[in-house]
C-alpha cells in the first residue's frame, strides 16, 4: 500500500469507525405507492389523482426477484433509521473509495482524474448492491412510486 498523508489516515479511521457504530442496514428503497384497486367502476382507473394511497413500500432485490413489502406507517417509522444508516453507510464507502483514489494518485504522482476536488464525480459512481430505484408502470398503470424523503 502506498503512503498515505497523515490527515487521509486519520479520516480513513474516522469512516471506519462511523460504519463500525451505524447498526443494521437495510437495503432497497422506501417509497410510496399509489395504486388502482379491482373495481372497474372506481374513479381511479380513470383520474390518476384519484388513486389508492399513498402506501409505504419497501422494494428490494433479492438476486433477480424484486421484493415489495408495505408497511404500515408504524413500521415505516420503525424501519426508517435502517434506511437512514444504509444511506450514511454508502456516502462514507464513498468517501473512502475517493480517498483511496486520491492516495493512490498522489502516490504514484498521476494529475488527478478530476479538477473539481475531493467530492468528485468518482465518488457517483459507487454502486452497493443491485437495487436501483423502482420505476413506475406507466403502460397499464397499476401504481406510481415517489421516493419517501426522511
Amino acid at each position: 500500500m502506498p503512503s498515505t498523508p497523515a490527515s487521509t489516515e486519520l479520516r480513513q479511521r474516522q469512516i471506519a469507525g462511523e460504519i463500525a457504530q451505524l447498526g443494521l442496514c437495510l437495503p432497497g428503497s422506501l417509497v410510496e405507492r399509489t395504486t388502482r384497486c379491482g373495481s372497474p367502476r372506481c374513479r381511479c382507473h380513470t383520474d390518476p389523482s384519484h388513486r389508492h394511497g399513498p402506501y409505504p413500500s419497501w422494494i428490494r432485490k433479492v438476486g433477480a426477484k424484486t421484493i415489495t413489502r408495505t408497511l404500515s406507517p408504524a413500521q415505516l417509522e420503525r424501519y426508517r433509521p435502517l434506511f437512514d444508516n444504509t444511506k450514511r453507510l454508502r456516502e462514507l464507502i464513498s468517501e473512502l473509495e475517493t480517498l483511496s483514489a486520491e492516495a493512490v494518485e498522489q502516490a504514484e504522482g498521476w494529475a488527478p482524474a478530476d479538477n473539481r476536488g475531493r467530492h468528485s464525480s468518482y465518488s457517483e459512481d459507487t454502486a452497493i448492491d443491485n437495487v436501483s430505484s423502482p420505476k413506475p408502470r406507466t403502460r397499464g398503470g397499476y401504481s406510481e412510486d415517489t421516493q419517501i424523503r426522511a
